[in-house]
């Protein structure tokens, strides 16, 4: 629809009371677009889902959207901003609505160049949003500082049960400081980790925040080369974690003997009811 056309649905959404769903995904949508968008949510109250994925939006765009979710009146609770043009600086728009808002219960930023530093103002947010449930970071450029910023967070974090990493940099020393997170967050319900080059280094630094973990449910870790020493570290997961019942380790290359290990540890466990 373009533009233009955002702007002729705009004028329509600040009357309407009914629509609660607006999928507007790869529809040529720039920033002068959302500007009209965003005006209007400030004064609609019924929509609770909107999808701006696969369009033109820059950090200008992001902070449109960000003030008016900083208004009491914006009733949103999913937000999908994926694959768009937003950088660190519309991070920061975003990390500070997230402050002011407790609507919102999802926010989707896959595909965008949010990097590490992009990825500083969001945990701090997270320190005092308590609202959102789920979010998504997958492929935004985040490496290991990144993933400290964010496990600082989790910390302090009492709301977020879902959170997406899949296809960023995590080594050792992320895994390290999320393995620190698990061991103090009690809301974290799943976490994805595909993709991230974690290895056996990474997946023995995870382990004892795994082990300790009092929330996590669903663990995904698919495509991570992980081999037989991370296999072993995850036995030790497997006989002393209550909490975890669905592990997804497909794809990598645990062999024969790490397969052995996990299996006599899934002979202990009695919470594991999905194994893939």
């Amino acid at each position: 629809i373009g533009d233009i056309g955002l702007q002729h649905l705009a004028a329509g959404l600040r009357n309407n009371k009914k629509l609660t769903t607006l999928d507007l995904e790869s529809n040529r949508i720039h920033d002068e677009g959302i500007q009209d968008l965003a005006n209007a949510l400030r004064s609609n109250q019924t929509l609770r889902i909107l999808n701006l994925g696969g369009n033109g939006i820059t950090s200008t765009g992001a902070q449109y959207l960000a003030a008016a979710l900083e208004t009491n009146k914006v009733t949103l609770r999913t937000l999908k901003l994926n694959g768009n043009g937003i950088q660190m600086k519309g991070a920061h728009y975003l990390a500070a609505a997230l402050k002011n808002n407790n609507t919102l219960l999802e926010l989707d930023l896959a595909a965008n160049h949010i990097e590490d530093e992009g990825i500083k103002p969001l945990s701090y947010a997270l320190r005092n949003n308590h609202t959102l449930v789920t979010l998504t970071l997958e492929v935004t450029q985040i490496t290991d500082d990144g993933v400290r910023y964010l496990a600082d967070g989790l910390c302090y974090n009492k709301g977020l049960q879902e959170l997406n990493l899949v296809y960023n940099t995590i080594t050792k020393d992320g895994a390290e400081h999320l393995s620190n997170a698990l061991t103090h967050n009690n809301t974290l319900f799943t976490l994805n980790l595909s993709h991230t080059g974690l290895g056996d280094d990474g997946m023995r630094a995870l382990a004892d925040g795994l082990e300790r973990s009092k929330s996590l449910a669903t663990l995904h870790m698919e495509y991570n080369t992980i081999k037989t020493e991370g296999a072993k570290a995850l036995t030790g997961v497997l006989r002393k974690n209550n909490t975890l019942t669905t592990l997804n380790i497909a794809s990598n290359d645990i062999g024969a003997d790490g397969t052995e290990h996990i299996a006599d540890a899934l002979k202990k466990n009695k919470v594991i009811n999905c194994l893939g």
